[in-house]
């Protein structure tokens, strides 16, 4: 890259070179040599945070959208714990191993709405403020029909 004498005045360019020289170390991972039924083969590692980092951006960009971005640390520090890993849904694989082998509907009907909302009171902490218009929802007795169809639609 330093080669490019085209690029040697370029303020941005030179910048962008400066990080890549600085973090290099951390941008890349030896592969990992896996033993398989097939023979060896050798797999390539994301960095361990990537994929957080990716969700976290796109939870935030889209809230921030939504409502600004001074109530992001509101809306974080209230949201179920959980929450984020509805966004795995969009990922066969993952969903695959969830469902086993039955449709969203069928492991949502096995979900018992009591021992929800009794899971959700013993978590819940003095310091944790869970918006009037969420608990309205959450005691509505089709909540869990609801987001069934909800998430059934957004993943088709």
């Amino acid at each position: 890259l330093r080669k490019n004498r085209a690029y040697e005045k370029d303020v941005g360019y030179q910048k962008m070179i400066r990080q890549l020289e600085k973090y290099w170390g951390m941008l890349f991972a030896d592969p990992i040599i896996v033993e398989t039924k097939t023979g060896r083969i050798a797999i390539q590692p994301q960095r361990t945070n990537n994929i957080a980092e990716r969700h976290f951006r796109r939870l935030m960009r889209n809230y921030c959208k939504k409502n600004g971005f001074r109530r992001m640390e509101k809306a974080i520090r209230t949201m179920i714990a959980d929450t984020p890993l509805v966004m795995n849904l969009g990922n066969k694989d993952y969903l695959d191993i969830l469902l086993d082998g039955k449709t969203l509907a069928e492991r949502f009907a096995e979900i018992d709405a009591a021992k929800v909302r009794a899971e959700m009171k013993r978590t819940r902490s003095d310091a944790e403020m869970v918006s009037p218009k969420i608990k309205k929802i959450i005691k509505n007795p089709d909540f869990l029909e609801a987001l069934v169809s909800l998430v059934t639609e957004k993943m088709s």
